[in-house]
């Protein structure tokens, strides 16, 4: 896989690393030396592509005068946004909808919650608030990537008296993904 000439002449303290890129150590750095691995073996590992897929509500609270409600839900990770469809009348709504978040750095280092808010839609542009859910972003990629599969749970609601959410996750890792099209230079090489 290429060579790296790595960095050779002054030295300073730097030193080769496997992959021939120049490597600076300091002295006298204990902790901020463990804390950076910590936080590259975390980003290189956990970032990728984290689908949510909202499956229904259950028991949800009753904002409109007909004993029913019309939920929405927005989703929030960082500043990535997005909402679903609202569905009409009724307390168990089903959604089956699928959101995707990009998992980045500043969503693991900074360790940004997903947060779900639960809405009544009413005429004019008006919303009743209807509960909510703050989930940590790592410990979902976590459950994840130890299950090695498709995550489902059911989760009550806070800051309401009923309701709650089904949810499913599924967490895409970018860590060791093929090139796609697996096609290697040498194989495009006339022979």
């Amino acid at each position: 896989k290429g060579g790296g000439g790595g960095g050779g002449g002054s030295g300073g303290g730097a030193t080769s690393s496997r992959n021939g890129s120049p490597v600076v150590s300091r002295q006298n750095t204990g902790d901020s030396n463990t804390a950076a691995a910590a936080a590259a073996a975390l980003s290189q590992q956990f970032m990728g592509l984290l689908y949510v897929r909202l499956i229904r509500g259950e028991d949800m609270l009753a904002r409109d005068r007909n004993g029913r409600s019309d939920p929405f839900v927005k989703l929030v990770l960082g500043r990535q946004k997005r909402k679903s469809s609202t569905r009409y009348n009724t307390i168990q709504p089903v959604w089956e909808e699928e959101f995707e978040f990009i998992v980045g750095e500043d969503e693991l280092l900074n360790n940004k919650t997903l947060q779900l808010d639960v809405w009544d839609r009413d005429p004019f542009n008006q919303k009743d608030f209807m509960g909510k859910l703050e989930l940590d972003t790592r410990a979902v990629v976590r459950r994840c990537t130890l299950a090695g599969c498709q995550v489902t749970e059911r989760m009550e609601l806070q800051s309401t008296s009923t309701g709650a959410l089904v949810l499913e996750f599924e967490f895409l890792s970018v860590a060791g993904t093929p090139d796609p099209g697996g096609l290697a230079p040498e194989e495009t090489s006339p022979t």
